[in-house]
């Protein structure tokens, strides 16, 4: 008799199974993506794009930073770096906090404090390069999802580059 006639004749025993098999697969899943199992944590950036000249040019500087901050004597901004298929990177957008919300950020992780991030939205502010000191926009104001919505001439979507 064959494993197929005796799953057949004892369908309790088959769900039973079946069961026990899903549930072990499903917590192998969580454990991996939840818990860090496997290959260990993703690694987490320690370095990000900033700007002095508006966009025009950007080097890599610790991601802890918040912006702005002096830089060879000239305000230094967030740059979010892209490139399309073509190979060429750009600035999409640049970021800022409020002199307000840089103030709060620093107090709060100067006692140690994670960041109020429900608040961050009104600290941050987004522009396009290359606009002078013009166009700055709140993070949550509906024009930022359009300046942080980059695409390639083509149409694409482009991909975020890390420093």
């Amino acid at each position: 008799m064959g494993i197929r006639e005796k799953m057949n004749e004892n369908p309790a025993v088959t769900t039973g199974v079946t069961v026990a098999v899903l549930v072990i697969l499903v917590a192998f899943i969580f454990y991996q993506v939840f818990a860090g199992g496997g290959t260990g944590t993703v690694p987490q950036p320690t370095k990000a794009w900033f700007t002095t000249d508006d966009g025009n040019n950007y080097f890599p500087d610790d991601v802890g930073k918040l912006p702005p901050f002096k830089k060879d004597g000239k305000d230094a901004y967030r740059a979010y770096v892209f490139q399309c298929g073509d190979g060429k990177k750009f600035v999409a957008y640049i970021e800022r906090y409020t002199p307000e919300g840089k103030k709060r950020v620093e107090q709060q992780l100067a006692k140690k404090e994670p960041p109020m991030l429900e608040e961050g939205g009104a600290w941050i502010e987004v522009k396009p390069p290359k606009t002078g000191d013009k166009g700055w926009v709140k993070l949550l104001d509906e024009k930022s999802a359009a300046i942080r919505s980059p695409t390639c001439p083509d149409g694409s979507v482009p991909t975020m580059v890390q420093p």
